[in-house]
């Protein structure tokens, strides 16, 4: 999970425009665009650094009790931001339509699947 979102993240804080057109968003785009592009990328690395070191230094075998409690809070931000990203979009479909199939599938299934992987990740792992 980390992995993907520090992809996602660096690649929307580096290059915005490349970002936005593989996931599905036409160009050009303006420089609000490109700012709003780099505040997520922003906001996704931050998130994957966050799970990073709540784990550093721990044996996936044997997690201290501080290091659990500490991945859950990020894991259950992930989940929080993920699920507004996830109504965000669908809500941007109902409301306005005009997103390509890629787009809805990309970003919105994007922010779909990992609210599940950390809605399942917190049900089954309890300090």
């Amino acid at each position: 999970m980390a992995l993907i979102r520090t992809g996602v993240g660096v690649s929307s804080l580096l290059m915005p425009s490349f970002a936005m057109g593989f996931c599905g968003l036409t160009g050009p785009f303006s420089l609000n665009t490109v700012l709003m592009a780099r505040l997520f990328g922003a906001r996704e690395t931050v998130l994957a650094f966050a799970l990073v070191w709540a784990l550093r230094n721990e044996s996936p075998k044997a997690l201290s009790t501080e290091t659990r409690r500490n991945t859950r809070s990020v894991v259950l931000a992930g989940l929080l931001v993920d699920m507004v990203d996830s109504l965000s979009v669908f809500g941007t479909v109902a409301y306005c339509g005009g997103l390509s199939p890629r787009a809805i599938g990309l970003i919105g299934g994007g922010a779909v699947l990992f609210s599940a992987i950390g809605a399942i990740g917190l049900a089954t792992h309890t300090d």
